[in-house]
């Protein structure tokens, strides 16, 4: 997997969970299995408005050469898609989110890992246009 494809994946899916947080953050609630209330909602399209910033950061930095800037937007990735999945099962274990949301997990750790190894392929080339 390379970087601009990870990049690309990463940008259509926070256009697309923006979309959905902003104009139907009923959805969210839904397919969580929480109780819909207008603060659920507020959250929901502030967190959507989060998604499209970081779509479009990775949309710019999609043609990017290896640098530290791009490993660090990679851990930046990783560090979103985990930690949603770390409080998302905290969640669902706790029985405070519905069976739902789990797909969101098994997609958060997967981007999760998705951009470990991206981070890990590139951190030679990185090292080696540092060294010259």
């Amino acid at each position: 997997m390379t970087y601009k494809f990870l990049s690309t994946v990463f940008c259509a899916l926070s256009i697309s969970l923006g979309m959905g947080l902003v104009f139907r953050a009923d959805l969210i609630t839904l397919l969580f299995g929480i109780d819909d209330h207008p603060s659920a909602d507020l959250l929901a399209r502030r967190a959507g408005m989060l998604f499209w910033g970081w779509a479009l950061v990775t949309f710019l930095s999609r043609d990017a050469a290896p640098s530290d800037t791009r490993q660090h937007v990679t851990l930046g990735m990783a560090a979103v898609m985990g930690g949603l999945a770390i409080v998302g099962t905290y969640e669902l274990v706790t029985g405070s989110a519905g069976p739902g949301i789990g797909v969101a997990i098994g997609g958060e750790v997967a981007l999760t890992i998705a951009a470990l190894v991206v981070h890990a392929k590139n951190r030679a080339s990185v090292n080696q246009a540092r060294a010259n």
